[in-house]
C-alpha cells in the first residue's frame, strides 16, 4: 500500500485509480472520480446510511469513531434549527390568530365606520400575506447591534447610500471610512414599518417627525396646492426630509399604492447621529452662523436666484471665520516665543530666585493679550450674528462649548481650497439647509420675512437637550414650503 492510497477501492483510503498522473495536467476521468469518491464519503459521515468498510487498524478504528460523533453532532444540529423553525412559525401563527380574534371582538364592542373596519381587517391581512404575521421590527430588536445594522444596511443599501451623498458627501472632506461610518450610525437607528394599500404614510398639514426609505413597494405623492400631478415613489427612494429638523408643517400627503415597506429615521435619532460625527457638527455649525447673519442683515425682499447669492456670501464669510480662526494659533506662536524669551533675560541679577516671576506666567500673559487683540480683529460675522440672540447660553456649541472652541476635522484644508466661491459654498450646503430650516430657504417671504416669526431651531441647545428644539407648530404653518422635491423624486415625474 503506498502512502496515502489504498489498493481497494471499497476501504477507508482512496484507491490508487485515484492518482493523478500528470497533475499539470489532470484528466476528466480522474477528477469527476475523486469528486464522486468525496460525495460518497460526505454522504456516509453525515446520514449514515450507506456501505461503511469494516477499520483495518487502531487508527482508522478511531477515525471512524470521530467522524461518526462529528457527523451526529452535524445532523442533530441541523435537526434543532428545523424545528425551531416550525416551532417559530407555528407560534407566530397562533400569535397571529389570537390577535386577529382580539381584534375582532374589540371591533364588534364598538360603534366604529364601516370604513374603519375595513381599513383594520386590511391591515391584517396584508401583515400576514406579506409577512406571515411577523413583526419584522421585534425581531430587529432582538439582533445583536453590528447583525443589525448589517442587516439594515443590506435592505436600505440604494436609498441610504443615495441620501448620504446627496445630502452629506458635498460637506465632507473625511476619508471614506468617516462616511461609511456615518452611514452605519443612520442605519443603527432606523425603524421598519409595513403598510396596507391605500394607507396615507404623511399627511399634508401634519408634523415632519420623520424621513422613510422605501424598500419595497409603490407610493404616490401629492399636494393640493404645490403639485400639480402626483409623483410616484419607488423601491430605492426616499421622502419627508424637508423640513425634517425645523418640525415644519408637512406640504405633501404621501399614500401607498400598493403594500410597502420601510425604514424610518426620526428627527430626534438624526441629531444624535449629527452629534456624533465631528463633521456634521462643523456642517451644522457654519448653516447656523449663515442663516444668523442673514437674519441680522434685514435683507429686503429679493428674487430666488439673489437669495441664492445672499446665502452663498454668508457661508463663504462663516468658512472663512473658521479658516480665520485655525491660522490665529500659527501666526501667535514665533512672537510669543521671542517675547517670553526676552522677558526671561534678566539685566543684573540683584534679586533672589524667590522674587524672580515665572517665566510660565509671562507667556500666559503674553498669550492672553495676543489672543485679545486676535479676537478684536475679527470679522464683523459674529457681530452680526449676534444681534437678536436672546441669550448667550443658547449660542453655545454642541455638548455645551463654545462654538470656537469646537475642535476641526483632520482634512479641514480640503474644505478651504474648495469653498472659495459663492456658488460652491451654495450647491455644498443647500440640501443641508432644506433640511435644517422649516421652510424654503430661497423663499424670502417664508423664511426672512420678520412679521412671519420664524426662527432657526435651537440646534446647538445640547447641554441640555440632546436634540434640537421645536418651534411650534403656529411659526411654520403661516408660511408653507415651495415645492421642493429631491432628485430621486424628480426621476418618478
Amino acid at each position: 500500500m503506498d502512502a496515502g492510497f489504498g489498493v481497494e477501492w471499497d476501504g477507508w483510503l482512496p484507491s490508487q485509480k485515484l492518482v493523478i498522473s500528470d497533475p499539470l495536467n489532470p484528466s476528466s476521468s480522474q477528477l469527476a472520480l475523486r469528486l464522486l469518491r468525496g460525495l460518497f464519503f460526505a454522504m456516509v459521515t453525515f446520514v449514515k446510511k450507506a456501505y461503511c468498510p469494516e477499520p483495518e487498524t487502531a487508527t482508522l478504528y478511531a477515525f471512524h469513531i470521530g467522524m461518526s460523533f462529528i457527523g451526529l453532532i452535524v445532523l442533530s444540529y441541523v435537526i434543532g434549527e428545523l424545528a425551531s423553525l416550525f416551532i417559530s412559525y407555528i407560534g407566530l401563527e397562533v400569535g397571529f390568530r389570537k390577535n386577529y380574534i382580539a381584534v375582532e371582538l374589540y371591533l364588534s364592542r364598538l360603534r366604529l365606520s364601516d370604513r374603519l373596519k375595513t381599513r383594520a381587517y386590511a391591515f391584517m391581512t396584508s401583515l400576514w400575506s406579506s409577512h406571515a404575521g411577523v413583526n419584522y421590527e421585534e425581531l430587529l430588536s432582538e439582533m445583536p447591534r453590528a447583525i443589525r445594522t448589517s442587516c439594515v444596511l443590506q435592505v436600505s443599501t440604494k436609498p441610504l447610500s443615495w441620501f448620504v451623498m446627496k445630502v452629506f458627501a458635498p460637506v465632507c472632506w473625511e476619508e471614506s471610512q468617516k462616511m461609511d461610518a456615518f452611514t452605519r450610525s443612520i442605519a443603527e437607528r432606523l425603524r421598519f414599518e409595513c403598510y396596507p394599500r391605500d394607507e396615507s404614510v404623511v399627511t399634508e398639514g401634519s408634523i415632519v417627525r420623520a424621513m422613510y426609505f422605501v424598500i419595497k413597494g409603490h407610493l404616490s405623492m401629492q399636494s393640493r396646492s404645490l403639485l400639480d400631478r402626483p409623483v410616484g415613489l419607488r423601491s430605492g427612494s426616499y421622502f419627508g426630509e424637508r423640513g425634517l429638523l425645523g418640525c415644519t408643517i408637512s406640504a405633501y400627503t404621501v399614500r401607498t399604492v400598493r403594500a410597502c415597506d420601510l425604514l424610518s429615521l426620526s428627527s430626534e435619532a438624526f441629531v444624535q447621529v449629527l452629534h456624533e460625527h465631528l463633521f456634521s457638527r462643523l456642517a451644522i455649525k457654519l448653516c447656523e452662523r449663515a442663516y444668523k447673519h442673514l437674519r441680522g442683515q434685514h435683507l429686503a425682499s429679493c428674487s430666488r436666484t439673489d437669495m441664492e447669492e445672499h446665502w452663498g456670501e454668508a457661508l463663504l464669510l462663516a468658512v472663512q471665520a473658521i479658516q480665520n480662526r485655525q491660522k490665529a494659533p500659527m501666526l501667535q506662536t514665533v512672537p510669543d516665543v521671542k517675547e517670553a524669551a526676552a522677558l526671561e533675560t534678566p539685566t543684573k541679577d540683584t534679586t533672589s530666585n524667590s522674587d524672580r516671576i515665572p517665566l510660565s506666567s509671562l507667556r500666559r500673559k503674553v498669550v492672553v493679550r495676543r489672543s485679545n487683540k486676535a479676537s478684536d480683529q475679527q470679522d464683523g460675522l459674529r457681530r452680526d450674528s449676534s444681534k437678536g440672540a436672546p441669550i448667550a447660553e443658547e449660542h453655545k456649541g454642541f455638548h455645551g462649548k463654545n462654538p470656537d472652541d469646537e475642535a476641526l476635522p483632520q482634512n479641514i484644508e480640503a474644505m478651504f481650497k474648495s469653498l472659495k466661491t459663492t456658488q460652491s459654498c451654495f450647491e455644498a450646503f443647500a440640501p443641508l439647509l432644506h433640511i435644517m430650516l422649516a421652510t424654503d430657504p430661497l423663499e424670502w417671504h417664508a423664511t426672512f420675512n420678520t412679521s412671519n416669526g420664524a426662527n432657526l431651531p435651537h440646534a446647538v441647545d445640547a447641554s441640555t437637550n440632546d436634540y434640537w428644539r421645536r418651534n411650534s407648530a403656529t411659526e411654520h404653518s403661516r408660511a408653507l414650503p415651495t415645492p421642493l422635491v429631491s432628485r430621486n423624486e424628480e426621476h418618478e415625474q
